[in-house]
């Protein structure tokens, strides 16, 4: 495969934070793209593991290699967009990687016209056999948006991942970056690609898995953290909405945290709320299935009310 070196600069970001193990792949596949007019920056929250010695062997001056010694995932990644000098804008993850070709398609579909681009990627679990580890039919999954992008996104949830998304710069000076706000920690990404929605409906998916998704054990994903995320979405993007249709998605994501954090009284009122306000299928069988659940649990703590009391006597 002949390397492309035509086209505009494409600056990769990739924000780490105590990646040793995994760093090394990440950069390698962006250095060994067949497109080659790129430039790397590695924003580093100073980890205190070996990455620094790993990102320091590297003698390749595409590589920018700078310290940030905020520990936010939002932060790292604006800081690099600030430092970059391409016109297109590539996201990386640490601990994932892509294929030769990604950046090439990526700015391929670019030239056409869009704004952003994104793909699936294959899921990779180093926790598993060496058999499983890697599946290319176990994929995680985007989907092209549908009619006004914001709706699409905002009602059937993020079709986007973060590690496949390459997008032009002046989408960055027109709406900012990403959110820096606590609130957003949860899921920053979704709530970048809500407003750039509101910019431009220029999204477009390539058919086809371009990089890998490694399946992490610490993943800064909690349920509390979820419910403010999309508690805050509700509140900050319902006004974009301009049809009577309903974010069930978030809704019946919000019940399930709150059941999984053990609030069983708020799970019940969210799922209710799913019920009434969507008719979006999938969003009401998770709220069905929230509900039964606390019926069992009611039935669990009654059955277990009854045999302490036959037991005292």
């Amino acid at each position: 495969m002949r390397n492309i070196k035509e086209g505009p600069l494409v600056s990769v970001i990739i924000p780490t934070l105590n990646r040793g193990r995994t760093i090394r792949r990440a950069i390698d596949s962006v250095l060994m793209q067949t497109y080659t007019n790129l430039e790397l920056l590695v924003i580093d929250n100073y980890s205190d593991d070996n990455t620094d010695q790993i990102i320091s062997s590297y003698h390749d001056n595409r590589i920018k290699y700078i310290k940030n010694p905020i520990r936010h995932l939002s932060v790292s990644r604006n800081m690099g967009i600030d430092h970059s000098d391409g016109k297109l804008i590539a996201l990386l993850d640490s601990d994932d990687w892509w294929l030769k070709s990604k950046l090439a398609e990526s700015v391929r579909a670019i030239n056409l016209g869009y704004d952003i681009i994104y793909h699936d990627l294959i899921k990779y679990n180093p926790n598993q056999s060496l058999v499983h580890r890697l599946n290319i039919n176990n994929k995680l999954k985007s989907r092209q948006l549908k009619g006004k992008a914001f709706d699409d996104l905002y009602l059937n949830s993020n079709a986007i991942n973060v590690s496949s998304v390459v997008f032009k710069k002046s989408l960055y000076e027109k709406c900012n970056g990403f959110s820096e706000l606590n609130a957003y920690r949860n899921c920053e990404d979704y709530e970048y690609w809500l407003r750039i929605s509101t910019y431009t409906d220029k999204f477009f998916r390539l058919s086809k898995a371009l990089g890998f998704y490694e399946i992490a054990n610490d993943s800064m994903r909690s349920h509390d953290m979820r419910i403010i995320a999309y508690k805050k979405i509700l509140s900050q993007y319902n006004n974009y909405l301009k049809t009577k249709k309903s974010p069930g998605h978030i809704y019946s994501s919000i019940a399930i945290s709150y059941f999984s954090l053990k609030e069983y009284k708020n799970a019940g009122l969210w799922s209710i709320y799913c019920l009434k306000k969507t008719t979006n299928l999938i969003p009401r069988i998770k709220s069905i299935i929230v509900l039964l659940t606390l019926q069992l649990v009611k039935l669990k703590y009654f059955l277990m009310a009854t045999y302490s009391n036959k037991s005292r006597h």
